[in-house]
């Protein structure tokens, strides 16, 4: 029996509108005509038919990148709104952590500073004792 793939996520999902082009794609496509063609019909009567084709294509480029180019769910022009916005106002990244572990070191360090200070914890050499080893003999 055939089934039908259903992906999870419905949001990438785009309808193909004409040529399996998307609604949007289709008019960045047919905005960049007026453009390609007249620089065509320009350029063949002065270069030649070849490299005529060349600046054509060369002129549609900018129109395909923008219809096509997809980013992380960015469109083109979002893309190229945030790479401008960050070279123009450029933010400084401050790092800041929160390590919990110099606290606990901390903590242990002034516990640790107060035992050996203590006189009731003091032998006659002065190195600690610890805690319940008094009335135990070794075996």
């Amino acid at each position: 029996m055939a089934y039908v793939n259903v992906p999870k996520d419905l949001n990438d999902i785009k309808s193909a509108f004409a040529f399996g082009l998307t609604g949007t794609q289709l008019g960045i496509f047919a905005s960049g005509v007026p453009v390609v063609i007249p620089v065509y019909f320009m350029a063949r009567g002065a270069v030649g038919i070849g490299p005529a084709l060349f600046l054509m294509i060369l002129s549609g480029m900018p129109f395909a990148f923008f219809a096509l180019f997809h980013w992380d769910g960015m469109s083109a022009k979002k893309w190229l709104q945030n790479i401008l916005r960050q070279k123009i106002y450029p933010q400084q990244r401050i790092y800041k952590t929160k390590n919990f572990y110099t606290k606990i070191d901390k903590a242990t360090k002034e516990a640790y500073c107060e035992q050996k200070n203590n006189p009731k914890h003091t032998t006659k050499k002065g190195s600690t004792k610890r805690k319940g080893t008094q009335g135990k003999q070794k075996s």
